[in-house]
């Protein structure tokens, strides 16, 4: 992939938008400055991978954003697959292209083509680590092999950001691993103030552990956050694949409280 494009301004819009964007904000005001910053570089470089890239995941960060307009809307889901499938055609030796395009399908419930995009994304550079991977394995039912990847993923980055922790939960949580899924979770919690997700599977552990004071308490984060939150539709969302892994966790989530 072309990390320096001729124009030079563009590279900056990028690595401006990159440093907002990494580590999952859920912050609208910085994912929209980050988007600002993309699209500068594409008008400046039709042609800029990166920035293709880029675009296609702030749009994956507002449509997962519960305080945007565009949570959950299909059509800004395609929007982010045209770019990323843009961005591969335009650089198909891009490992980075491949796994962004993986990771948008999994999320358009194409589970075979998302992980066959990551597979891609590794054979084109063996040295390449995504921990998005680690989240995939855990939702199509292959927990155990979840939490090694993301321990080397984690390793490979010392300053990995607060998902990752909550990603490793989950893969110990489906894996049967409630005590050291536990601590992970809460403390992906702790470190992403406001964001949904791991509050969720944080009230579903501690409801699983018998900490039923905590499992109250954060499910009525979780319904402060998403007063219209139920089990069915979040099951639904998160594209959890797997039969067994999600009848585990609508069940522990009916157990914190939560609506069905």
């Amino acid at each position: 992939m072309r990390k320096t494009p001729d124009n030079l301004v563009a590279y900056e819009h990028v690595l401006r938008a990159n440093a907002l964007t990494r580590g999952r904000p859920n912050n609208p005001a910085v994912i929209a400055e980050a988007k600002v910053h993309y699209e500068r570089a594409l008008a400046d470089d039709p042609r800029y991978a990166r920035a293709l890239l880029g675009l296609a995941r702030v749009h994956m960060l507002v449509w997962g954003a519960e305080r945007t307009p565009s949570y959950q809307q299909q059509s800004v889901l395609d929007r982010a697959l045209a770019l990323a499938q843009r961005a591969v055609d335009l650089d198909g030796a891009s490992a980075e292209a491949h796994a962004m395009l993986g990771w948008i399908l999994f999320f358009q419930s194409r589970m075979t083509e998302s992980v066959a995009g990551f597979e891609r994304a590794f054979a084109l550079n063996p040295n390449f680590v995504d921990g998005r991977y680690g989240l995939l394995l855990s939702h199509v039912g292959r927990a155990p092999e979840a939490i090694e990847y993301m321990k080397r993923a984690m390793r490979f980055d010392p300053f990995h950001p607060p998902s990752h922790t909550y990603w490793l939960g989950k893969a110990h949580y489906f894996s049967g691993n409630y005590e050291e899924a536990i601590g992970l979770i809460r403390s992906g919690a702790e470190r992403q103030p406001g964001a949904l997700a791991p509050r969720v599977l944080l009230a579903a552990v501690a409801a699983r552990l018998g900490r039923h004071d905590e499992a109250r308490a954060t499910a009525a984060e979780v319904m402060a956050t998403l007063p219209r939150f139920t089990i069915v539709d979040w099951v639904k969302f998160i594209n959890l694949d797997d039969r067994e892994y999600a009848e585990r966790l609508m069940g522990d989530l009916r157990k914190a409280g939560l609506p069905g």
